[in-house]
Formats: structure tokens, C-alpha cells, sequence
């Protein structure tokens, strides 16, 4: 994952236990996906405020591949279904 401060001043990260990473001012930071993950929640608040940049997004896993798969294919039988009540069946004369 690539990440770019946008931020004025340093920064910590602060990911799970005691774990930190420092971010300097409008620096540009190269971290393995390993550890972005366990900084993952205070990054989304940081991306959603603007103050970071994800120049480079995590790498998706397997399981979250699956996932993501599963989710869009669900997502398409409910739009058929919904699809398929909605239009009137034609009849034959």
C-alpha cells in the first residue's frame, strides 16, 4: 500500500496494541499490505477526511476476493428477480 500525507505536520498512525507508524508531512509512505492492515481503521478516517491519499491500495486476499464475489454475484440475482417481477409476461394470440 502506498499512502501520501496531505497533512501540514508529522503524524502517528496508531494500528492494533502498540503499534504506530509516523507519518511526515506530505511524505509518501510504501507499507507491506501485512502491516497496513493492522492500521486499516485509522487510515479510512484519515482517506475519508482527506488529510491521506491511497496512491496504491491494499491488495485484496483470497477470502476477500470470495467475498467480493459472492457479494456482486447475490447482487445480480436480486436484480434479475427484482427484474423479472417488474415486466409483464408477454401471452401468445
Amino acid at each position: 500500500m502506498k499512502i501520501k500525507s496531505k497533512m501540514l505536520f508529522n503524524f502517528n498512525l496508531t494500528g492494533s496494541g502498540s503499534q504506530r507508524i509516523l507519518l511526515p508531512a506530505g511524505a509518501v509512505l510504501d507499507v507491506e499490505d501485512k502491516v497496513a492492515r493492522a492500521f486499516k481503521a485509522d487510515l479510512d478516517g484519515l482517506v475519508e477526511s482527506g488529510c491521506v491519499e491511497v496512491i496504491e491500495a491494499i491488495a485484496q486476499t483470497e477470502e476477500e476476493k470470495k467475498a467480493e464475489k459472492a457479494k456482486k454475484l447475490a447482487e445480480a440475482k436480486a436484480l434479475v428477480a427484482e427484474e423479472s417481477k417488474a415486466k409483464p409476461k408477454a401471452t401468445a394470440k
